[in-house]
């Protein structure tokens, strides 16, 4: 097909209510408290629930978060807009929004910026939720004489 032709049916489109082309908008993301760094303890056996939240232009495709490495390979979907982090073990990840049309086909252990994570329309969001799990070392106090 020609481009003239695809833009006369393009105009079509908007011009009569027909359905547009769908468009993807992975906006932003942060936590439910608003942070978009946030730590918790590994192995502590406490929860470590943290619950993401969305802004984007698209309101009218699906959503969902891809968490991933820091160097973009996907170690989870999680099903709901939360995750527990306990089990992870220390290290970072990244959280990302994905908003979408159609069904999504990333897996665990494809690099998010470097497939089809969709098999209609996606986007990623501009922005990430950095979760740093480390488990502090409180050091050892001591007196001046050295005693514990």
């Amino acid at each position: 097909m020609n481009v003239f032709k695809f833009l006369l049916i393009l105009l079509g489109f908007i011009s009569y209510g027909l359905p547009a082309i769908a468009q993807c908008d992975g906006g932003s993301v942060q936590t439910s408290d608003g942070q978009t760094t946030v730590y918790t303890c590994p192995g502590d056996s406490m929860p470590d629930v943290l619950s993401f939240q969305h802004s984007t232009s698209t309101p009218d495709v699906s959503y969902a978060y891809v968490i991933t490495d820091t160097n973009g390979v996907i170690l989870g979907l999680p099903p709901a807009n939360e995750q527990n982090f306990e089990g992870a073990g220390p290290g970072t990840c990244l959280v990302w929004g994905l908003a979408y049309t159609g069904s999504i086909t990333a897996m665990p252990g494809d690099t998010a910026t470097a497939i089809n994570l969709s098999d209609g329309c996606f986007d990623l969001s501009d922005n990430v939720i950095t979760v740093i799990r480390d488990m502090p070392d409180g050091g050892t106090v001591s007196t001046a004489e050295g005693d514990t």
